[in-house]
């Protein structure tokens, strides 16, 4: 590697600009890099869930659940597949072996499902799961007008805006009804006028179209061309002719093109009632006890998490201060990851540069001499102080650099985490070259000569060591599972900024040296007197008594060495072991769970209770938001998700000061509201969640599996340490 070293020392001043460069693209890099809280997951799941209207559970798996799953379950790398049928929605989990191409099976899966043999009226929606799927900021939407009217201000003027901002995806309204037109035929008044319910059907019918009516070529280029007729009120409706009043013959008429002069117009208004109205909701929304929905809004998948929420909430508080959001509707920022993740990223940064500060801070400690004098040990330690806190930056940048060039990794809290643990070892590759380059120059080298002796000598040590370490780390990206997934990137980014420091150690170091560097910087050589005294740093004046006591007693030194490392390897059997390490929630869920087939009063009113339960924690200030929904349960967020007016959840946003045991105390505070009732509360922090345990059960008999299901559950339930059992 000594010829590298000769071309950079050659090419200083080529060196010096590759170094800027590097300075300047690495800046670039870190800035432009995408920002998440945690790498990007992709599960080995694909969900299918599909809606068959007006069906019950029997029919949906008869129908729909067990044709899908007999098309996908040849499909390669497929483990297993789960099912729920309920009310009119089929919810299908299939999970594939780590390492399957979960695009290519996402294909092979819309492919197989679209070949199944279904009713044509079902509707299907395939997605693989990823972090992607899950929304980066959420709303509740609530006010004093009525739902319906809430809606259209979402869908008119709300959405439209959101949707133009850069990186925001799908936004998803959760708690909607649908508005529909009721048409009550009077059956009396169709038969004094000699009508028929037919001829007022084809009356609307046709009257609501949209058909093509050719094209129109010009200038070379065509456009198509549509006639269309649609009803921009109730009122249109209602004025609509049916027919004419009988003639003499008493057949009455159909409408007919021209005029009818002498007869009159018989109006849907005249034989029929005309109302808009809702249909039967899916689910019934309710924020901070108000009638509401949600507003849940994903990123597109390159887009920064960070910058979207913010450009988001940038323009709500527009639309409000504008008034396009009238005084009457509040909206409120249920959930949003977007300033998580920027003070979690600040927050590793700020601590990685105070590493970076105290490594300099300790070269320069150790490179430190005090004699002759405090004030010319500092000068003297200086410029190779500068030349290490050169090369720390230099090494993490082109490792960013290099991140951004060769993969497709994010900057979020595992990536940087790595980086900021690289500092402390980067460091070392150019102290080495360092010293020794010195030391060169300190036998009477030219700092020509003695950059290329001192590199040469000591580059194959730093580069085997520098390799040591990084397969080490590498095989951790190559772990299977979510474990792999997650310490990916930590490896990745620790792997490239040391391979970046030991081109750094043997390049720009080694430049920087002969340019910088003379004697006396290091070793407090009297170059003024030309004499040579011994004189030792303060830290050797600290270390060599230590060391001489180590070379003295051998036996005992390598005693201590064996207990201490016996000591800590027995520290494991006490120190819990945990995925992440638990933190104050920043959500709770409260889930309810009733029997099936349990009405919606029951159901909303068990939801009341929770709601009455959560009250005293908003005016204590624990409780900021909360929001209810009775048709599913709280976390859901995609309308596609399985439900049934039997589950409501409620999904809290806490205050920041909340105590930590704070899931445990809305816990105790719910009311027992009877045996058939099950209510857990689950918390939600930063970072992947954990902890839970979940046991499935299965069987050729659904009422043996229900009996063992339900005895299982009650000895779990007497666990010590076990909630949420249900």
């Amino acid at each position: 590697m000594s010829f590298i070293t000769r071309l950079a020392l050659r090419r200083r001043p080529v060196t010096v600009l590759i170094m800027l460069m590097l300075f300047a693209l690495g800046v670039y890099s870190y800035i432009n890099l995408q920002r998440e809280l945690f790498p990007e997951i992709a599960f080995p799941n694909i969900a299918v869930n599909a809606f068959y209207a007006n069906s019950d559970p029997e029919t949906l798996m008869r129908d729909v659940t067990e044709p899908i799953e007999d098309s996908i379950s040849g499909i390669d790398g497929l483990q297993e597949i789960r099912s729920n049928s309920t009310e009119s929605r089929l919810n299908l989990l299939a999970t594939f072996n780590f390492g399957t191409d979960m695009k290519e099976a996402e294909r092979e899966i819309e492919s197989a499902v679209n070949a199944a043999n279904i009713p044509d009226d079902v509707v299907v929606l395939v997605t693989r799961l990823s972090t992607d799927v899950f929304p980066v900021i959420q709303f509740t939407v609530s006010g004093d007008e009525d739902i319906p009217s809430l809606q259209r201000l979402v869908a008119d003027v709300i959405n439209p805006r959101l949707s133009r901002i850069e990186g925001v995806g799908t936004i998803w309204t959760l708690g909607e009804v649908e508005e529909q037109v009721v048409v009550a035929v009077d059956s009396d008044k169709l038969k004094d006028l000699r009508l028929s319910s037919v001829q007022v059907a084809d009356a609307i019918t046709q009257n609501n179209v949209s058909l093509p009516a050719g094209s129109v070529n010009t200038r070379g280029a065509g456009y198509p061309i549509r006639t269309a007729s649609k009803f921009g009120s109730i009122e249109n409706i209602r004025q609509l002719t049916v027919g004419f009043e009988q003639t003499d013959a008493g057949i009455p008429q159909a409408p007919q093109q021209g005029p009818q002069t002498g007869k009159r117009a018989i109006k849907v208004a005249d034989v029929a009632d005309v109302e808009l109205t809702t249909a039967d909701p899916q689910r019934i929304s309710r924020a901070n006890g108000k009638p509401g929905f949600t507003l849940a809004i994903l990123k597109d998948p390159e887009a920064n998490t960070a910058e979207v929420t913010e450009a988001v909430s940038a323009a709500m508080d527009e639309m409000m201060a504008e008034g396009v959001i009238p005084p009457n509707v509040e909206v409120l920022e249920l959930a949003n990851d977007g300033p998580r993740v920027r003070e979690s990223l600040e927050s590793l940064l700020r601590e990685g540069t105070v590493g970076f500060l105290f490594a300099v801070a300790t070269v320069f400690i150790f490179l430190l001499n005090i004699r002759p004098s405090l004030l010319r040990g500092i000068a003297l330690s200086l410029r190779p102080t500068a030349i290490i806190a050169v090369s720390i930056p230099l090494s993490l940048l082109t490792g960013v650099l290099l991140l951004s060039v060769t993969t497709d990794i994010s900057l979020n809290f595992m990536s940087l985490a790595g980086l900021a643990i690289a500092v402390g070892r980067v460091v070392d590759d150019s102290i080495v070259v360092l010293e020794n380059v010195y030391r060169h120059i300190h036998l009477g080298e030219s700092r020509f000569e003695a950059a290329i002796n001192g590199t040469r000598e000591v580059g194959a040590a730093i580069i085997s060591s520098t390799l040591t370490t990084v397969v080490i780390f590498i095989p951790l990206a190559f772990i299977q599972g979510v474990v792999g997934e997650f310490f990916s990137p930590f490896a990745i980014s620790v792997s490239l900024a040391l391979l970046a420091s030991t081109a750094v150690a043997i390049t720009i170091v080694p430049v920087l040296c002969a340019s910088l560097l003379k004697r006396g910087d290091v070793s407090g050589d009297a170059a003024d007197t030309g004499t040579q005294v011994n004189r030792e740093m303060l830290i050797q004046r600290i270390y060599t008594p230590m060391l001489r006591w180590s070379l003295r007693y051998k036996f005992v030194t390598v005693a201590i060495a064996i207990i201490i490392t016996v000591a800590s390897l027995g520290l494991i059997t006490v120190i819990p072991i945990t995925f992440f390490p638990e933190t104050t929630p920043e959500y709770l869920t409260v889930n309810i769970e009733l029997p099936v087939g349990s009405s919606v009063e029951r159901t909303y009113q068990e939801a009341l209770a929770v709601e009455d339960a959560v009250a005293p924690y908003v005016e204590q200030g624990w409780v900021t938001l909360y929001q209810t929904t009775i048709g599913g349960r709280a976390e859901e967020f995609d309308s596609g998700a399985a439900g049934g007016f039997h589950l409501a959840g409620a999904f809290i946003r806490l205050a920041d000061d909340v105590p930590e045991d704070i899931e445990d105390i809305v816990r105790q505070s719910l009311p027992d509201r009877g045996e058939d009732v099950s209510i857990t509360v689950s918390g939600i922090a930063a970072g992947p969640a954990q902890g839970d345990l979940e046991v499935n059960i299965t069987g050729p008999n659904f009422n043996e599996i229900a009996d063992v299901s339900r005895r299982l559950e009650e000895r779990l339930a007497n666990v010590e340490g076990i909630v949420n059992v249900g």
